[in-house]
Order: structure tokens, then sequence, then C-alpha cells
């Protein structure tokens, strides 16, 4: 989904929280998940991995990775 859609699609989703209506969708983003949504799933292999709030699934897994890739020649 393109910046704009998505945007767009962040604005529907939020006016439909605030008719407190329920709605489920699948993202990758975790940014997108702690904008939008209350309570979070993990899914891995199509099992439930992790579930409740974005902090509490934070709290579990870690607020982010480093990550240092070496090549032999050198550091980028």
């Amino acid at each position: 989904m393109d910046s704009v859609s998505r945007r767009a699609f962040w604005g529907i989703i939020e006016d439909l929280k605030k008719e407190r209506k329920t709605v489920l969708f699948t993202t990758q983003f975790l940014d997108e998940a702690e904008k939008l949504a209350d309570t979070v799933a993990v899914l891995s292999k199509g099992k439930l991995f992790a579930r409740g709030s974005v902090e509490h699934i934070k709290q579990m897994f870690g607020n982010g990775y480093n990550i240092v890739i070496q090549s032999k020649f050198g550091f980028y």
C-alpha cells in the first residue's frame, strides 16, 4: 500500500474506533499497530504467539533491534 493510501486507511480505522466498532486488520508494521490497535496478536507459523497491548508486546520482545553488517570491505 502506498503512503497516501496507508494514511487514508488509518483515518478510516480511527473513525471506526470513535464509533466503538471492532476492527480486525493485519500489518507487519509495529508503528501502524501502535497507532491504531488497542490489542495486538502476534502470529508465528500460523499459530498465536503473543497477545496484548503494544506496550506488553514491547516488554516481551524488546523495543527494537540494532543490526551491524560487516563485509570484508568494512562496516556499513
